[in-house]
């Protein structure tokens, strides 16, 4: 017994230990704790407020149908399967609340707002890698916050969970790349997880991929491959021995099952794996179909909105599509506070180079002074005395050396310097130029194919890494920051390039947004600390600007749902439905024709029939019992029992 108790004793310590150490990777303190509790409270509050305002408004998402359709097949009811392929995780998990008897809506929106509170819990964390526990908490409340977020927070939607998870995959990958590799087995099936939950979340690999090639400084390796190859591949052998191989491969087993687990589910279902083509046809650079209800031409319809995005004073429904009106100032300091971000890294880039070459400069002159002797030190450094050297013949005879062969001190030193010199500045020039060379063909493609252009702009990342690298750069200064960058650029430029433009396809940028307005504000702060006037108490005043921000938050958060004005009641199919269930316990054995199948699919919870309104010679001549459409018609064979809200129900009579 006392054995048993002592095992059990020391593995909850082993336990202990190991979420330790997980927080220390993390940068998490107990002093965090605190912020934590106050977020974690908030995101319950605002995912609670929300999910009660989505109940009120009803499903205007066309989406959110076949979300719960799908979920209504993972546990066990017929419903269609043709796109069973579409967010199988989250689908999943809200199947298990169906067979636990909650079969409503709110079951959805219950899974998707736990994965939205996890996202902004995740950017704290996110945050609390690079800045203080302050500005962390700052830029968390800054994402709860966000107009489009809560417009579709907890709604059924899957653009927070998919952001979420994503911001849960960097989080581990820059753990796994800088602090341990093992995290690298938390991170890429996270990634997997992500993908499909929203499919776009495969552009996170690329990013992944290119944070880790930066770490291992890839054009290094490529020159050993050519000049060295037998150093290269001793290299190659060692890695492959390296404890971070096998983690990778660790990880990639991982998420390999967990492709399969997901492939295989919806095979079995019979559905397809209609992805792959949808992935495909992007990656030829197709912009969408001009017969989707979101096509536009209007290519800067990101850039122009985004103010409106950040903060907004009005929310108005465009039929089933809701658009964001009237940003406030906030929305402008944020944005100016995101350029302020991007110009003070690149700034510190700048600076920290001029430094660098600075303290080279003086430490080439110090090194010079040391090994330059006078002629008198020459000698005796050779063991020598003027006695010994007769004359500079005998000198020369001494060295071996002619007239030709003795350089002046200066041309010694251009002797072993000169070509160095020239080859770091023209390979600067080199680099440079290539550079911009490739951001420019970067943008010319963008008219082609986005795929390209994200290509092309992550090789240029690559190059920009490699030369800061070579430059002996500190790769604190830069390395999360160029993520961040690409984070923000990939997924702008693919959303930008479709033409299919729903406002909240671009969510998955904010994160990306809000570090670089934190990085400002903590550059404000950080400059302000050098100046006794900001100074009180020994603390920095300025540090009121992420309180009031904060605070803003916390206001726009909760009275966002009176900004949300109504037009069209998106509860009427609902009402429907309700009235056949109540007319026909048996309903569910019969035939059910509908002109909107995603949401009778889910009202009736079985499979309808979708019938158009050229379709009524077949429904005529058909045996489908039941008819509901948004006409009304004069049919031979249906009678109408029931209309409301412009919707009618008919019953075949003959």
């Amino acid at each position: 017994m006392l054995s048993y108790l002592n095992w059990n004793n020391s593995d909850g310590n082993s336990v202990k230990m190991a979420f330790k150490s997980v927080f220390e990777d993390l940068n998490i303190s107990r002093n965090d704790f605190l912020y934590l509790f106050i977020l974690t409270v908030f995101s319950i509050l605002i995912t609670y407020v929300l999910i009660n305002l989505n109940e009120y408004i009803g499903i205007y998402c066309s989406d959110v149908f076949i979300y719960l359709s799908n979920s209504l097949v993972f546990a066990g009811y017929s419903s269609s399967i043709l796109y069973l392929y579409l967010a199988p995780f989250i689908c999943f998990l809200t199947s298990i609340l169906f067979r636990l008897g909650f079969l409503s809506e709110i079951s959805l929106y219950l899974v998707t707002g736990v994965f939205c509170i996890f996202g902004n819990i995740g950017i704290y964390v996110l945050l609390k890698n690079k800045f203080s526990s302050l500005l962390s908490l700052c830029g968390a409340f800054l994402f709860g916050s966000f107009s489009l977020n809560l417009l579709w927070w907890a709604n059924g939607t899957l653009d927070v969970p998919a952001a979420a998870l994503s911001i849960w995959v960097i989080i581990f990958t820059l753990l796994a790349i800088d602090e341990d590799s093992k995290y690298y087995k938390v991170a890429i099936p996270l990634l997997v997880l992500a993908i499909f939950t929203r499919y776009t979340a495969l552009f996170l690999l690329p990013l992944i991929v290119l944070y880790y090639i930066s770490y291992h400084d890839f054009f290094s390796n490529l020159d050993l491959l050519f000049l060295n190859r037998e150093e290269f591949f001793l290299k190659i052998r060692l890695y492959l021995k390296s404890e971070e191989f096998r983690n990778i491969l660790k990880s990639c087993i991982l998420a390999l099952i967990l492709i399969i687990l997901f492939s295989a589910s919806i095979l079995n279902y019979g559905s397809n794996l209609s992805f792959l083509t949808q992935t495909s046809t992007f990656a030829s650079g197709s912009k969408g179909e001009i017969i989707d209800n979101a096509y536009t031409n209007d290519t800067f319809f990101y850039l122009h909105d985004f103010p409106n995005f950040l903060f907004s004073d009005n929310v108005k429904f465009d039929g089933v599509i809701p658009i964001l009106f009237g940003s406030n100032y906030v929305s402008y300091l944020l944005i100016g506070l995101f350029t302020i971000g991007i110009f003070l890294f690149i700034y510190n880039l700048f600076n920290s180079k001029r430094k660098k070459d600075f303290r080279f400069d003086n430490l080439r002159e110090n090194k010079l002074n040391c090994e330059l002797k006078s002629d008198n030190e020459l000698k005796e450094f050779n063991g020598l005395s003027d006695k010994d050297l007769k004359s500079d013949n005998e000198l020369k005879e001494f060295n071996g050396l002619s007239d030709k062969d003795l350089k002046s001190d200066n041309e010694l030193r251009e002797f072993n310097g000169l070509n160095n010199k020239y080859i770091k500045k023209y390979f600067k020039y080199f680099v440079g130029i290539l550079f911009v060379l490739l951001l420019f063909i970067s943008i010319l493609s963008f008219k082609i194919n986005s795929i390209i252009t994200i290509t092309i702009l992550l090789v240029d990342l690559v190059i920009l890494f490699a030369f800061l690298k070579k430059n002996d750069i500190n790769r604190e200064l830069y390395s999360s920051n160029i993520l961040f960058l690409a984070w923000f650029l990939v997924y702008f430029i693919f959303f930008t390039f479709l033409n299919i433009k729903v406002n909240r396809y671009i969510i998955t940028v904010f994160p990306a947004f809000i570090y670089f307005v934190i990085f400002a504000i903590n550059g404000i702060l950080d400059f302000a600390s050098r100046f006794k006037f900001f100074e009180f108490k020994k603390k920095n005043l300025l540090n009121i600007i992420p309180i009031i921000l904060i605070i803003f938050c916390i206001f726009s958060a909760f009275t966002f749902p009176s900004t949300v004005h109504l037009k069209e009641d998106f509860n009427k199919n609902k009402v429907i439905a309700d009235y056949l269930i109540q007319y026909d316990s048996n309903y569910a054995s019969k035939d059910v024709a509908v002109f909107n199948q995603r949401s009778y699919n889910w009202f009736l919870k079985m499979y309808t029939i979708p019938l158009t309104d050229n379709q009524l010679s077949f429904l005529e001549s058909s045996d489908i019992d039941y008819y509901i459409s948004d006409d009304n018609f004069k049919l031979e064979n249906y009678t109408m029992i029931y209309n409301k809200n412009g919707l009618y129900l008919y019953e075949r009579i003959n």
